[in-house]
């Protein structure tokens, strides 16, 4: 059954995105690293000066030694795959008492780039031993919000056939991806272990220097950290309609790591 969405207790989440959005961007810049407010999270506020209302978490695009310093000095408020039970290669920046069972937890999504060649982003894409790694991420986590059951005869099945117990981690997907390659050609976003246009083009790719260029957005009297040409980034994101707000209908989250959109 279809949990019913509580439109406060969903406000009162993304007021504390909000929070740990400026909290994480001004850490950020504190320690020179490089990061920059990204997709759904640089949109509202570029657009309509607020987070959409309903969006679930924040974005930020960092680099891998941005991540690896984030992580080393909040080692509390950085969680991935090595460290909790986030199932994606998309580690999150989260409150000190994060609870993994309360549905409206608030997070922000920290996607790491990495610099590669499009040959060898295709290669990890398609390598088998690399989604069995990923799934078995994926299989960890004995709590689902939805599908409960077949969730968990799928983990069941998972455990009889794959018995590989080790985690994949953003350093394993950032070796991968980087080792040997002396002229990268391209920059990805460690996303989604999956590889189609779409993705590709819209989701993953950016400029080889694009978290050298950044500049300041205001929000709320802060000043975070984000790309200099933020249309275009809009534009590739979401196309040129992206000044007319979109909302996906049917839509229901749930918690850290589940998020469902069913139609627009």
């Amino acid at each position: 059954m279809k949990e019913k969405f509580d439109k406060e207790k969903h406000k009162i989440k993304m007021q504390e995105v909000k929070n740990l959005l400026i909290e994480v961007m001004e850490n950020i810049d504190k320690m020179n690293g490089k990061g920059a407010v990204a997709y759904g999270s640089l949109l509202g506020i570029y657009r309509d000066g607020k987070l959409i209302e309903h969006d679930y978490d924040g974005d930020i695009i960092v680099d891998y030694d941005t991540y690896k310093k984030l992580k080393e000095k909040y080692p509390d408020r950085v969680i991935d795959t090595e460290n909790s039970l986030n199932p994606y290669l998309i580690p999150k920046w989260v409150n000190k008492d994060w609870d993994i069972n309360n549905r409206y937890e608030p997070s922000i999504d920290l996607f790491v780039i990495t610099h590669t060649t499009l040959e060898r982003f295709k290669k990890w894409c398609w390598d088998y031993k690399v989604k069995r790694c990923c799934d078995v991420n994926f299989f960890r986590r004995k709590k689902y919000f939805k599908y409960n059951w077949l969730y968990k005869i799928a983990r069941f099945w998972h455990i009889i056939l794959f018995r590989k117990k080790k985690v994949y981690t953003v350093d394993d997907a950032v070796s991968y991806l980087e080792n040997g390659i002396k002229n990268p050609t391209v920059t990805m976003i460690l996303h989604n272990h999956n590889y189609n246009k779409k993705i590709f083009k819209e989701d993953s790719m950016l400029s080889h220097d694009a978290l050298d260029h950044l500049d300041y957005i205001d929000f709320e009297g802060h000043k975070l950290l984000t790309f200099k040409n933020i249309e275009e980034y809009l534009v590739h994101w979401y196309g040129k309609g992206w000044k007319t707000p979109v909302k996906f209908k049917n839509s229901n989250y749930f918690g850290l790591f589940e998020q469902y959109r069913l139609a627009k």
